[in-house]
């Protein structure tokens, strides 16, 4: 699931799209411990097409910053839709996460890795 990535760059994009459940989180937070590899100072999770996300996809939102955080790496979330982030302010996690209305806003020169989507309503393995 990962590209070809420019490992001096300061950052890299990482687009999360469709669904990310219990069926597939443990995949995501796998993609987004790799977000600093080669010393990247970001990693930018770009959900902006991510229509929905359970309490394991959360976790594992969490678990991957506290990773990338113990390894001197910033992860910003960018997060455009509705219904989306309204979870993000229930749970307080908008207090946790650095949260962009978009990848510009997030990243100045952040290298994109490949995508790792989920169509709706699919599930992995």
């Amino acid at each position: 699931m990962t590209t070809d990535t420019d490992l001096m760059s300061e950052g890299a994009v990482l687009p999360v799209f469709g669904e990310i459940d219990v069926a597939n989180a443990a995949a995501l937070r796998e993609q987004l411990f790799s977000l600093c590899e080669g010393g990247r100072a970001f990693g930018v999770v770009d959900m902006s097409d991510l229509s929905f996300i359970d309490s394991a996809g959360l976790s594992a939102l969490i678990a991957a910053r506290k990773y990338l955080e113990a390894q001197q790496c910033e992860m910003r979330l960018v997060i455009t839709r509705p219904n989306v982030r309204r979870l993000f302010e229930v749970t307080g996690l908008t207090e946790f996460f650095d949260i962009f209305d978009s990848v510009e806003a997030a990243s100045g020169s952040a290298t994109q890795l490949g995508s790792h989507g989920f169509p709706d309503g699919a599930t992995s393995g």
